[in-house]
Order: C-alpha cells, then sequence, then structure tokens
C-alpha cells in the first residue's frame, strides 16, 4: 500500500471513529487506527533495496579483495550471485 491510500484510510478510520457511539466499534476503529500506524512506520522504515546494491556493486569489489572475502562468503552471506557478478567477483574454486 502506498502512503497515500493509507492516509485515506486513516481520515475514513477517524470520521468514523468520530461519529460512533458504539463503545465496540470505536475499539475497533482504534485498533484499525494502530495497524494503520504501523504500516506507515513501515513504509517511512523501508529499505532502499535497490541503492544497496547499487552502492554494494560499486564498492564491494575492492573491499572483498583487501580483506580477503571470497565469493562463497558472500553467497553463504545470501548476497544473490547475479549481485556478486555485476560487482565482478568471480566464483572461485577455494570454499
Amino acid at each position: 500500500m502506498s502512503k497515500e491510500s493509507l492516509a485515506k484510510r486513516m481520515d475514513k478510520v477517524n470520521q468514523k471513529l468520530d461519529a460512533s457511539d458504539n463503545p465496540l466499534e470505536a475499539v475497533d476503529l482504534i485498533q484499525a487506527k494502530l495497524d494503520i500506524e504501523r504500516s506507515l512506520a513501515e513504509l517511512d522504515n523501508a529499505v532502499d533495496m535497490e541503492a544497496l546494491e547499487a552502492g554494494f556493486v560499486e564498492h564491494a569489489a575492492s573491499y572483498s579483495e583487501r580483506k580477503g572475502v571470497s565469493y562463497t562468503a558472500w553467497r553463504e552471506f545470501g548476497v544473490p550471485a547475479k549481485v556478486l557478478r555485476d560487482a565482478g567477483i568471480k566464483e572461485t574454486r577455494r570454499r
């Protein structure tokens, strides 16, 4: 969901909450607000994987060479093979 759609949902929930005189409905609406706030916070904290990958591709080969980090170590850490290829880190026989 986008921030815009979550903001619209929040507005609707707030309107319903203001108009509600049913305590049980109010509790449900308060929970809905909390859920929307959590979703908004998750969007704000989302990691830009494209930017991280671009930075990795730019610097990983020289870092690996300086530190002696092998292709296999990166793969075991979870770096996709395509990203390693893009970074110029070649698969090695050393395992």
